[in-house]
């Protein structure tokens, strides 16, 4: 029986699917007899959402309300800002600012009063309002603004000169148009005494700044902890601790409970914590958790919430005293504070403990070049032991290419089986849509413990929406950490869930610039007897720009250097994760979103262009009962591995895209060309038969080029007789050209009509946060339009020559 309040998922008891290999294969060899491993002992884990125990305004009302609106003239509140200039002017808007008090239309077209702060980049900026601000009436702070470079801003809440409250940083996208922000200030509720002074700084990134209004509203504590109303999302307890868990909150005017089957075996398992926010000086609240029995037999457990700080806290409570059959639990937070308390219930799940539980491990380098694997030879490039010993105790995809020469994209074909032709995430600014079908959700639905411990900003759900299915996501931060923090904590994590069926996704990010290998490994690879920066000597470098990390550098061969040992030393913190003895029978897969140049094609220390050094990357999978140390030079794709994670795994899923990769092993693979595109759809590639060919789809140039990339230009390469691509042969193989140039348009022009990124610039919880407060215009849509990728009617001179 299944309760009404609650979605019970249980993980399938089929053993994993394993595949026989053919002893001869003309792409794939081994030299390793036997293979390892055997079934994966059956485990049960039943995901759980608490529900409200009743309906009640308090726990499902979030709705806000608005205080006040202020703008630069007219507002009681005095405007002043710190900058090289400092001035207020009347600035061109579009109708959608027709609602501000001073929005005029005159010769100049439509126009609103604005204050406008110039500075030089990298140099902080501020716009001040002074008056008398009641921390009780407001806790949100919506801003209406235009940046012309990326800006990092926060909101910050003063009286008599000192901070009081401050919101989180928010990274806002350069544009000429005002877009609107919102900020958090839910700690003001702890406040009493009036605030004198509000400001909006900017870290200094921008050139300037212009506000044109900023609002004040007061939203119930449902809008910053998600109601049992709702489905669980992640939840973050801090700005320093980005350790997020998918939960709701829990008031203490509103219980919840859930219903559920389980038997004697099973334990009831959750994590809870009190956001730094929302805690209240001086609380004494408790959580309370009742389980009953359909026979009436219970169980109650009181947990203490005054020491748990922000960091969350988990609990278990086996449920052998109940006997098998249907439970009820109720969650109630009990406090003698006149204030509404809060926490967060998050991962609440029952299951049964496993002595061999189900495991799946995703780990992915970033800009790990393909052929930085140590495993491929005595002739490669880098020592990666840890890494090899992956290879010997599974299979080496020796010929893999990724979707895309970007971060994001790249993660998001992986993680849903989608080209970035039809997700069309282009950037590291663009998040999926909730619609998407990612990895994650899959394996959460088949019963798994979902975990993501990601290395860079950008791929935390709030900027990229990979967090879909995630039980628990955690990233740096400031902009990125070290493989030593990432891995540290997904021990942690393998440690913590013993007994649970696992998927864990690992991201590194050591092998990206700038290259600052740690003491072990750094210039391991810099054998030159000089000062790579002597400024006594010149820098051989065609390039318009040096990164600043590279300031003073005279040796061209530094970087590259610095690059290996980083590969060399991610390898030995990725070793301790490996050697996890969890791992000896897990479906573990590795692989990177793209690799690197160094110079090559004129791109220098970036992953600029479409050239086998930005999208051949490396791909080992093992498995229980798979192949023993084989290397499969079939060519596969790098965004069939999440398809093949979920078949290794026993789980069909046909929702799921892509391709098994095991076809490539047993020989029984369709040969197919292979496609990417690349960052912000400025070019796209195909390879074909050993055949590489590009094509611009517009004019572009990085700071990582030496030359322009002209719209519509192609190059083409034997990547048999020149796995480089050092010599392009499209002026001398005009119809081998000419033939791949087709096929890549074609394939263009299948592109999906509607794609899985959002539209707009602002991030996620950005736009959950301004249809919260009721701008359901402001980069809120569901999904981008497709649209053109190629003009297969352009009579330019390059394509003329076709």
């Amino acid at each position: 029986m299944q309760g009404p309040h609650t979605r019970v998922v249980a993980v399938r008891t089929s053993a994993l699917a394993l595949l026989v290999l053919a002893s001869a294969s003309s792409s794939c060899s081994s030299d390793k007899a036997p293979a390892h491993g055997g079934d994966l002992a059956p485990a049960t884990l039943q995901h759980l959402e608490l529900r409200p125990l009743q309906f009640s305004a308090a726990a499902t009302d979030t709705a806000p309300t608005e205080v006040e609106r202020l703008v630069p003239t007219g507002d009681r509140a005095l405007w002043s800002g710190e900058g090289q200039r400092v001035f207020q002017a009347q600035v061109a808007v579009s109708p959608a600012e027709s609602d501000l008090p001073g929005f005029v239309t005159n010769a100049e077209g439509l126009q609103a009063p604005a204050l406008v702060v110039v500075n030089d980049a990298g140099e902080a900026r501020r716009v001040k309002l002074a008056g008398q601000f009641d921390p009780q009436k407001f806790n949100r702070v919506t801003v209406r603004l235009a940046v012309p470079e990326e800006e990092e801003l926060t909101v910050t809440c003063l009286s008599q000169g000192q901070t009081r409250a401050q919101s989180a940083a928010i990274s806002v996208a350069g544009s000429p148009q005002p877009q609107l922000v919102v900020f958090d200030l839910a700690s003001l509720r702890k406040l009493e005494a009036p605030l004198d002074e509000l400001s909006i700084e900017g870290a200094g990134h921008a050139s300037g700044m212009l506000v044109l209004e900023v609002s004040l509203s007061l939203s119930p504590l449902t809008s910053f902890l998600r109601p049992t109303s709702l489905a669980p999302a992640l939840i973050g307890l801090s700005s320093a601790n980005l350790d997020t868990r998918r939960g709701v909150g829990l008031f203490s005017n509103a219980p919840a409970e859930v219903i559920f089957e389980a038997s004697q075996r099973h334990s009831l398992v959750f994590c809870y914590a009190v956001p730094e926010a929302l805690r209240l000086p001086g609380s004494e609240a408790r959580l309370v958790v009742k389980i009953e029995s359909e026979v009436g037999a219970s169980i109650e457990r009181s947990l203490e919430l005054a020491s748990v700080r922000t960091a969350w806290k988990s609990a278990a409570i086996p449920l052998a005293e109940l006997g098998p059959g249907t439970k009820r639990a109720l969650f109630e937070l009990h406090g003698a504070h006149s204030a509404i308390e809060a926490c967060a219930i998050s991962e609440l799940r029952v299951f049964e403990p496993a002595a061999q539980p189900r495991t799946v491990v995703l780990i992915t380098s970033d800009t790990h070049r393909g052929d930085h694997i140590g495993a491929l030879g005595p002739d490669a490039p880098v020592r990666t032991p840890a890494i090899d010993s992956l290879a010997a105790r599974g299979v080496l995809f020796s010929d893999a290419y990724a979707a895309s020469n970007t971060t994001n994209p790249s993660h998001a074909s992986l993680l849903t089986g989608v080209h970035v032709r039809d997700t069309r995430v282009l950037d590291n600014r663009s998040p999926l849509v909730d619609k998407a079908i990612c990895l994650a959700e899959a394996f959460s639905a088949a019963g798994y413990h979902t975990m993501a411990s990601v290395s860079v900003r950008h791929l935390l759900d709030d900027e990229s929406g990979f967090g879909q299915g995630f039980d628990r996501m955690s990233g740096p931060v400031g902009p990125d950490r070290t493989a030593r923090a990432t891995t540290v904590e997904c021990i942690e994590w393998l440690e913590e869930l013993r007994d649970e069926p696992v998927f864990l996704w690992l991201h590194l990010f050591d092998a990206h610039s700038p290259y600052e290998p740690p003491a072990f490994s750094d210039r391991r690879y810099y054998t030159k007897r000089r000062d790579p920066f002597d400024s006594s000597k010149r820098l051989d470098y065609k390039g318009k720009f040096l990164p600043l990390y590279l300031r003073g550098l005279t040796d061209i061969d530094f970087p590259y250097a610095q690059y290996r040992a980083e590969i060399d030393a991610l390898d030995h913190e990725l070793g301790r994760v490996l050697r996890h003895p969890r791992l000896a029978s897990a479906v573990v897969a590795l692989t990177a979103d793209h690799g690197e140049s160094f110079g090559a094609h004129g791109i220098y220390w970036d992953h600029a262009g479409l050239h086998p050094d930005t999208l051949h990357i490396p791909l080992i999978l093992s498995w229980p009962g798979g192949p023993l140390g084989a290397r499969c030079d079939t060519p596969v794709r790098q965004m069939d591995l999440g398809r093949t994670l979920l078949s290794l795994a026993g789980e069909v899923n046909p929702e799921f895209a892509g391709s098994d990769l095991r076809a490539a092993l047993a020989g029984t693979s369709t040969p197919r060309a292979r496609f990417s595109i690349a960052k912000e759809g400025n070019a796209a590639a195909i390879l074909s038969d050993g055949w590489f060919l590009n094509i611009n789809l517009r004019d572009h140039q990085s700071t990582a080029m030496v030359n322009e990339r002209q719209r519509h230009a192609i190059e083409l390469y034997d990547l048999a007789s020149d796995p480089q691509a050092a010599h392009d042969k499209s002026g001398t193989e005009a119809a081998r050209a000419a033939r791949l140039r087709s096929e890549l348009i074609a394939w263009l022009a299948g592109s999906a009509p509607r794609s899985l990124s959002r539209a707009g610039q602002v991030s996620m919880e950005q736009g959950r946060r301004l249809a919260g407060l009721g701008y359901t215009g402001e980069g809120a849509s569901d999904s981008a339009i497709g649209g053109d990728w190629f003009d297969e009617d352009c009579d330019c001179s390059r394509c003329g020559k076709f």
